[in-house]
């Protein structure tokens, strides 16, 4: 059992206008960055890096009407890719900067680059290698939004007292929480903001609960189902899912009591990218979602009533002189705080 402090970290990080209050809203905003963008294909050497009149480096390429500008992490990107650590750039002046980096891409051999910009803006979004994978953010948010069951972004606390669309939490909202932390969890009137579902213009991630179908374990809560999910169609991160069983939810967004944590990872590298993730949603989630939880259960009865040996003797020929689990120090001493 362990805690989980991914959605928290989210939550104390993301920009007001990386954040979203429901799924259809994050799809409707992913979806429009999506047909704004484009992507070309390049040889290093016939680009050209101009200094703009506000001593901003632009890229000239060919096929675009107008200079491409950077943004922080496609300049970083680019910097990788003519071979020019980003802290080296960041140092020189524009025009020192220009020139170091036309030299670099006049003598470059790569024909493997790929420019992926915002078609309205003229911004590079990406700049990657052909090999990309690309999946983009709002089909995996559709696959989100297509799940059966009741499924929910629990809220947080504002993250400061001037966050926009603070309000007092409901019955509901508390609900929606699944089971918040008996001291640390949202309670009725508490102030309370829209969290759990964010994207910018590197990545998405989503966090979401299912407050209905709950594991009895014995306690008088039980566990309820969760899951993390991150990707990115800029190449900044691997598209990752993780689904867990959860105890309680506190107001920043710690799951705590975690148990029964499965995840799964692919890397933006292929052309079969898009359909592996789509499918890892349509399987691993889909089946992880619609699981019954007689099954869970029933798993948790049996090991309840499972005796796994009779004595102390018997328990350090099997965690230690069988399975090496522990010293057998540590056996005996785990025994004897279990008879207290």
């Amino acid at each position: 059992m362990s805690d989980l402090h991914q959605a928290s970290f989210e939550w104390a990080t993301r920009p007001a206008d990386e954040r979203f209050a429901t799924l259809p809203d994050m799809w409707l905003a992913t979806r429009q960055s999506w047909e704004n963008a484009t992507q070309s294909n390049v040889a290093l050497h016939r680009l050209e890096a101009i200094v703009a009149d506000n001593n901003q480096i632009k890229l000239r390429m060919p096929g675009a009407d107008d200079p491409l500008t950077f943004n922080n992490w496609s300049m970083s990107q680019f910097a990788q890719r003519i071979r020019v650590p980003m802290d080296v750039l960041s140092d020189l002046t524009p025009s020192t900067a220009r020139t170091v980096i036309n030299e670099k891409l006049n003598r470059s051999k790569d024909n493997n680059s790929q420019v992926y910009y915002d078609c309205t803006t003229n911004r590079i979004r990406a700049f990657t290698s052909q090999e990309y994978g690309r999946c983009a953010n709002h089909e995996v948010i559709k696959a989100l939004m297509d799940l059966p069951g009741t499924w929910t972004n629990p809220p947080a606390r504002p993250v400061s007292t001037e966050s926009p669309g603070v309000r007092k939490a409901t019955q509901d909202d508390v609900d929606r929480c699944g089971i918040v932390h008996p001291s640390l969890g949202i309670k009725v009137g508490d102030s309370i903001i829209d969290a759990g579902l964010y994207a910018g213009d590197r990545d998405m991630f989503a966090f979401m609960v299912n407050p209905e179908r709950r594991i009895k374990d014995g306690t008088d809560e039980g566990l309820c189902r969760g899951f993390f999910v991150r990707n990115s169609e800029v190449g900044n991160a691997m598209f990752d899912l993780c689904t867990f069983l959860f105890r309680a939810l506190c107001g920043n967004h710690i799951v705590w009591g975690v148990e029964d944590v499965h995840r799964l990872k692919v890397k933006h590298i292929g052309r079969g990218t898009r359909s592996r993730i789509l499918e890892g949603i349509d399987t691993e989630l889909n089946n992880y979602v619609n699981a019954s939880t007689e099954q869970e259960d029933a798993f948790i009865r049996k090991a309840k009533k499972k005796e796994i040996a009779e004595n102390v003797d018997d328990i350090v020929d099997l965690f230690y002189h069988d399975k090496e689990l522990l010293t057998k120090k540590e056996v005996e001493g785990s025994f004897e705080l279990a008879v207290q």
